[in-house]
């Protein structure tokens, strides 16, 4: 059995755990590694742990040996390996091992390299501070999509789906309320944010690039904290991107502009509780998306997918 680390910085130390795992071995580990994993990675002092939720991890004893060390843990909902970033490394591990055809553990000992290009998935976080995992990047660089929030907590980003599936992608806004996701970047210059759905499938949130490097996608949060973002489905069906709706009847949607500025699209709703948004075409003229109204005082815009699997506002 191994036990491994890792953080946005990189992977930390590597053990093998002989015999069964139980509560002490496992405290021992943490003795033993967790310390030098700290200072190797350079994580501050508000660095936050997040384990598994094994029988051993979760025992009163191990408990006690981490509040009595004051290390904080990630809370997070049990039976979701999904949202556990490390399972995503396994795979590489395992394959570095193979590739050395081990006999027994002591073959098995020595330096073990991981690939850098490991894809992560986001995490969620109530402590705050800025809560981000690196994808893969075909150019090498690093495009941020960052979370309004205008309280503390965690900021979910629901992906409503017309089969009424609903996808997360949690994120933890830092201490000026700004949370990043890091996303990858394809040859195209389009970044994208992989979200698994319970059903099967992926969707991807588009982002448009600023530059070669940086990406940013504003999100409005509702009075309930919940905001919602542009999907395409790679299943089919209908994505929707979500309307704030001011007083006096008037919707905006929000968009970053690339000097740093904000504008704004006004939404005016029809009596028959449809709106358009004005799309300017390429070949001039204007298009209108429809937007259906809804009584939880959002409005949602109809996202039409390509052959591609692509969508456009």
């Amino acid at each position: 059995m191994f036990w491994a680390c890792f953080a946005a910085s990189g992977p930390g130390p590597l053990a093998i755990v002989e015999g069964k795992m139980n509560s002490q071995v496992y405290q021992d580990i943490l003795k033993d590694n967790l310390k030098v994993a700290v200072r190797k990675l350079k994580l501050r002092r508000s660095w936050v742990m997040q384990q598994d939720n094994d029988p051993e991890h979760k025992s009163k004893s191990t408990r006690e040996w981490l509040q009595r060390r004051k290390i904080h843990l990630l809370e997070w909902p049990s039976q979701s390996t999904d949202l556990n970033p490390i399972e995503m490394l396994w795979n590489d591990l395992k394959r570095a091992i193979h590739t050395r055809r081990p006999k027994n553990t002591v073959s098995v000992r020595g330096p073990v390299s991981l690939s850098k290009g490991v894809v992560y998935i986001p995490f969620n976080s109530s402590k705050g501070g800025v809560a981000y995992m690196p994808f893969n990047s075909s150019k090498g660089g690093v495009a941020y999509m960052p979370f309004n929030s205008s309280k503390g907590g965690v900021a979910y980003v629901p992906v409503s789906l017309i089969n009424e599936d609903v996808a997360y992608v949690p994120v933890s806004p830092n201490n000026r309320g700004v949370a990043y996701v890091l996303v990858s970047l394809t040859k195209e210059g389009v970044a994208y944010v992989p979200v698994s759905l319970s059903k099967g499938g992926v969707a991807y949130v588009p982002v448009s690039l600023i530059n070669e490097d940086v990406a940013y996608v504003p999100v409005s949060l509702t009075k309930e904290g919940v905001a919602y973002v542009p999907v395409s489905l790679s299943i089919g069906g209908v994505a929707y991107v979500s309307v704030s709706l001011r007083k006096g009847g008037m919707a905006y949607i929000s968009i970053s502009l690339s000097n740093g500025g904000v504008a704004y699209v006004p939404v005016s709703p029809t009596k028959e509780g449809v709106a358009y948004v004005p799309v300017s075409l390429s070949k001039g003229g204007v298009a209108y998306v429809p937007v259906s109204h809804r009584k939880g005082g959002m409005a949602y815009v109809p996202v039409s997918l390509t052959k591609e699997g692509v969508a456009y506002v």
